[in-house]
């Protein structure tokens, strides 16, 4: 047994002939070069490029990975599975959808196959719809399970462990799996995640995952990599898998650098390496994810570098001159100075790798792909034309008109709808094909291109209503209707309003004008009045204002663009001043000031629960007045004192909590508990809801009117901590009765302390304990917790029972006496003559409540040495 084996300083060329399948590579050219990837000028640097630069490097793959760039937790065991597959990992952005970037990736990768990690909350039955209308995908499948753990063990049963083989590293956190992954990717070694210690289904601590330890038994794992030092993969972790898995190592380095440089001897031989950033916040994983099949193609381990810090020693001890060929990557973000010096230490050329997105596209191109608009005046004909090549001549396409959207990004994708299927566009636009037309139809041709091209123009010929259009060219494969190109979105726009005419309409009050869109990107909106459409567009010149006309409550448009919405309504006469319901526009074109009246979800109510008793540390409030599914956003101000302004000053309200997908109750209303807040301190709220895009002004801020306590202005209770606790398990007369309560040198063999707690008032006598509330820790590691047979709660009462606890390491009460006097009693292994250990006694907020609930004890921590 090697369970404490560290080889963190070590070599490991034990290792390196069991740990290095063959890989059988093309000669080498002649020049070093060291790939530096990065990404193109035009391209969003986001997680979805990023992955899609990292698939290209494989070249040809009938099978592909698809998972969230959102968490890291479905990514953590994709290592082994890249290697098995033969298959690179592309991120998606789940919330915006199938992003046209993937689906070219897919297509020039030639894959048939597309296995999505995660479970319906990380890619959503219609992500996965959409994929599989991606030209050439013939299945899509699905590996997940009910947590990260779980999702690793289904991973690994999916492809075996070669030579009976894992790899454990933590679940959660990344670093240590991105070098693991790499590692997986090259000996198809699973990568299988830990949490320790774990709460088992009856609420103990344990050690090991019960689907981990399951699955080593009945895999029957014969070695076992664990990637990490102690903090990471706690030691009593590892002793359970060596109970289990005879042959268990751990790979580990002082920091994850060098955890990495540990683990990367494992099976570098040839002074490659592959460098990413392992510490960045936003693309801190994706970029080590998305590398490991090219690291593993290449024999180019994974390297974490640190763009504020140079290569460590063990990195520079990793990169040798024998790199012949392309020496290894630099992935997106890696600082240029790094890169420069392992080229430099290779005797390398660092060459720029860029995405290349005509490679991805050309089985069927569509130009042009940019975003374009189209007045629709009602007078002249708009339309743009489009050209697509590469389709099959006699074969038949469909030329559709869908319906678009911009997603968070900013980006025209298409808009799939709840079903995951393209959208019929409401937007009166029709497709005139210049060849190959059979059957036109208002949004949907049917050509038969002649040779291998077809013409066709996107047309608005009268007075449309606002919409992105994307134009897509579908093909029917076997029965399934598939997506082989899409042009670029055209934006209809109505016609733009004179500003006179649109004052003069005002003013006159000729027409009642309502906001129907914004267009954040180009700044303008999309204004409605009896069915009739019309575009406002803003200047760089043009002034806004919140609330009122003055130098004070001036914003800007990207402010302004963002308080408008759809149902707002305009108009010219005065509005109040009030900077959540009011805005102002000016023009130099106009003559009077435009008031924009913000008609957003109404302001929901917040009052406190009634019988409710607050704790010293939270509030339950009971909010009224909301739509069923809004994110509700509470602001909380401290009350310093009676009579400040809090209705005119928001800027006060310093805490905010959101609830997202907030469902009321049957009578109108949801409780919601606002905590993190002080004892014996008064709080101000107000509360505001988000539908779709649009969210309500804060209702409540304290008006004067209601400056009291119990209906606008809420207060926490008082807290108590225990006034002293003291170890009694060797004093003679703990309860001053003149008896020993129990004798010297009582650490016997069963182990057990007795604590003697004291509080400071008699309004804790009737109270309650929780004893699930209150820890030990040693400093050995590990937590221990109360599980008191019977119940989560006992009295406090003076003829409190003994509670009875389960096993060792456990905390319950005891002894009776003073109602202001209770105790608890540890059960340890330890005996007297062990060397001394330090526990730490923790009692949570709550661990002990006063009978009528307006006080408790904690948060306090005690030490003590046995």
């Amino acid at each position: 047994m090697s369970s404490k084996r560290m080889l963190a300083l070590l070599g490991a060329s034990s290792m390196l002939l069991s740990l290095v399948p063959g890989f059988a590579f093309a000669q080498a050219p002649a020049e070093k070069t060291l790939q530096k990837l990065d990404l193109s000028a035009e391209q969003v640097k986001d997680p979805v490029e990023i992955s899609a630069l990292w698939a290209q490097n494989v070249g040809k793959a009938d099978h592909v990975l698809v998972t969230t760039d959102a968490v890291f937790a479905d990514s953590l065991a994709s290592g082994a599975l890249q290697g098995v597959l033969k298959a690179p990992l592309l991120f998606v952005d789940a919330k915006a959808g199938l992003d046209n970037q993937t689906m070219k990736t897919i297509t020039a990768l030639g894959a048939s196959k597309v296995t999505v990690l995660g479970g319906d909350q990380a890619i959503s039955a219609g992500l996965v719809q959409a994929l599989q209308k991606i030209p050439g995908v013939k299945t899509v499948d699905r590996v997940s399970g009910e947590s990260r753990v779980e999702t690793s063990v289904a991973i690994a049963e999916k492809i075996g462990a070669k030579d009976g083989t894992v790899i454990v590293a933590r679940a959660d956190d990344y670093a240590d799996s991105l070098a693991a992954g790499a590692l997986a990717a090259r000996t198809n070694y699973p990568v299988l995640l830990s949490v320790n210690p774990y709460k088992g289904a009856n609420g103990d601590m344990v050690n090991l995952h019960p689907a981990l330890e399951a699955y080593l038994k009945n895999a029957k794992i014969k070695k076992v990599i664990v990637a990490g030092g102690p903090s990471v993969v706690a030691e009593d972790t590892v002793k359970a898998i060596s109970t289990i898995v005879s042959d268990t190592t751990r790979v580990a380095g002082e920091t994850r650098r060098e955890t990495a440089v540990a683990l990367a001897k494992l099976w570098n031989s040839t002074g490659k390496v592959t460098v990413v950033d392992g510490f960045a916040t936003t693309n801190g994983f994706h970029n080590g994810f998305a590398a490991a099949l090219s690291a593993a193609n290449l024999g180019a381990p994974i390297v974490l570098a640190n763009k504020e810090q140079q290569l460590s020693e063990g990195e520079q001890a990793l990169i040798g001159p024998a790199a012949t060929g392309v020496t290894g990557y630099c992935g997106t973000y890696v600082n240029a100075s790094i890169c420069n010096a392992v080229a430099e230490k290779q005797g390398a050329k660092v060459t720029q790798s860029v995405l290349n997105n005509a490679e991805a596209s050309k089985r069927i191109q569509v130009s042009p792909e940019n975003v374009a608009n189209l007045i629709s005046d009602g007078k002249t004909a708009a339309n743009r034309q489009y050209q697509v090549d590469g389709v099959e001549a006699g074969k038949q396409y469909t030329i559709k008109l869908a319906k678009a959207k911009r997603d968070e990004k900013g980006n025209v994708v298409l808009d799939l709808g709840t079903d995951g299927k393209p959208q019929d566009t409401m937007t009166q636009a029709a497709v005139s094909v210049v060849n190959g037309a059979t059957s036109p139809s208002a949004n949907n041709v049917k050509v038969q291109p002649v040779g291998e091209r077809i013409v066709f123009s996107v047309e608005v010929n009268g007075m449309a209503n606002y919409g992105y259009v994307l134009p897509l060219i579908t093909t029917v494969d076997g029965e399934q209707e598939k997506i082989v190109g899409q042009g670029g979105a055209v934006i209809v726009t109505p016609p733009q309003l004179p500003n006179g005419e649109f004052l003069q309409s005002i003013t006159k009050k000729e027409l009642d004008w309502n906001v129907v869109a914004v267009n954040k990107a180009e700044k303008f909106l999309i204004i409605e009045s009896e069915g009739m459409q019309r575009t406002l567009v803003f200047k760089a010149r043009d002034l806004f204002y919140a609330g009122s006309v003055r130098e004070d409550r001036r914003i800007d448009l990207e402010t302004f663009l963002k308080r408008v919405g759809p149902g707002d309504t305009i108009g010219a006469k005065s509005g109040s001043d009030d900077i959540y319901n009011t805005l102002y526009y000016q023009s130099p074109l106009l003559a009077s000031t435009i008031v924009f009246k913000n008609l957003a979800p109404v302001p929901p109510l917040v009052t406190q629960l009634r019988g409710d008793i607050p704790t010293p540390h939270s509030l339950k409030l009971r909010v009224s007045q909301f739509v069923n599914g809004a994110d509700l956003t509470i602001k909380v101000a401290k009350i310093d004192g009676m009579g400040v302004d809090y209705d005119t000053d928001p800027t006060k309200f310093k805490i905010t909590k959101t609830f997202t997908a907030v469902k009321p109750a049957e009578g109108g209303w949801a409780d919601l508990v606002i905590d993190g807040l002080e004892p014996d301190s008064l709080y101000d709220f107000a509360v505001a809801q988000t539908v779709g895009e649009e969210t309500s002004v804060y209702g409540d801020f304290g008006s004067p009117d209601k400056n009291v306590i119990g209906t606008d202005l809420l207060q926490t209770s008082k807290q108590y901590t225990p006034l002293s606790i003291t170890r009694v398990d060797r004093t003679e007369d703990p309860i001053n009765d003149g008896t020993s309560y129990m004798p010297p040198n009582a650490l016997q063999a069963t182990g057990n302390a007795m604590f003697k707690i004291t509080l400071d008032t008699d309004k804790f006598d009737g109270g309650t304990i929780y004893p699930e509330l209150i820890s030990v820790k040693a400093t050995s590691g590990g937590v221990v917790r109360p599980r008191p047979q019977d119940s989560t709660s006992h009295s406090l009462n003076n003829d409190q029972s003994v509670l009875n606890p389960v096993g060792y390491d456990k905390v319950g009460a005891a002894g009776a006496g003073e109602s202001k006097v209770f105790y608890l009693q540890l059960f340890t292994p330890l005996k007297d003559a062990d060397p001394d250990v330090e526990y730490v006694l923790t009692f949570e907020p709550r661990a002990i409540v006063s009978k009528d609930g307006s006080m408790e004890s904690g948060p306090a921590t005690y030490r003590f040495n046995y």
